[in-house]
């Protein structure tokens, strides 16, 4: 029996941006950094791309890399001066401008939550401080409907890394069978839970995968797909 349920957060509750999105996002944030920085700048701008390449890249082995670290290696600064400079923000104010809260996602919560316990186990572009999202699930009133908020920040890995779905469980006391995952990423949730034991439900807002089970288009969907797990 399903007793606990994971989401996701960008792409199954909030809208954020999606890959596509976020990669071309990335040169605008890097020119802003840049200008930012004036004088302070020693670094060309071929350099700063060169190195903001080569820190998007994910870990082989999923481990978070906090995004001050990140920053310090793309514009050659301390760490210390990345965060004094307010430079994480100005990284951050475009991923989070544009976000918007799907219209099924409170109706959805509401309901599940009177049956289920449910979890946000999320992951958080470029190891940024949780905090930034934190402030979204205040603002979109979110928070009061889960019993943990668990980010890749916390468990020092990101998702499909099994150590992630293992901290939720333990911190749940939850087994893995009485558990499903819901979210966007057929690789990170989907598979990253089932390995571990979990089921998994993939949402699909933009139609991108086809029908089948386990795969819903939006929460609406969602507790029928439930009912066939039982």
């Amino acid at each position: 029996m399903i007793r606990f349920i994971l989401f996701d957060l960008g792409q199954t509750l909030v809208h954020y941006f999606n890959r596509k999105e976020f990669k071309a996002m990335l040169p605008g944030i890097l020119d802003s950094l840049m200008a930012a920085l004036g004088d302070r700048l020693t670094r060309s701008a071929a350099e700063c791309r060169s190195a903001m390449l080569e820190q998007g890249r994910t870990n082989e082995d999923f481990s978070v890399r906090p995004l001050a670290r990140r920053l310090a290696v793309v514009l050659n600064l301390p760490e210390g001066e990345v965060v004094r400079l307010g430079l994480l923000d100005l990284f951050m104010a475009p991923l989070l401008s544009s976000s918007s809260l799907y219209e099924d996602t409170r109706p959805a919560l509401e309901e599940l939550s009177r049956t289920h316990t449910l979890t946000l186990l999320s992951n958080i572009p470029w190891g940024c401080p949780p905090s930034y999202f934190e402030d979204d699930l205040r603002r979109y009133e979110l928070f009061r409907f889960f019993t943990r908020i668990i980010f890749c920040t916390d468990v020092g890995f990101r998702k499909p890394h099994p150590a992630v779905f293992h901290y939720a469980l333990r911190l749940l006391g939850a087994r893995p069978e009485e558990a499903v995952m819901i979210g966007d990423r057929p690789d990170w949730d989907v598979e990253g839970a089932r390995r571990c034991g979990l089921h998994a439900i993939l949402i699909d807002r933009e139609g991108e995968q086809k029908d089948g089970p386990g795969v819903i288009r939006n929460l609406c969907e969602l507790p029928a797909a439930l009912a066939e797990l039982r």
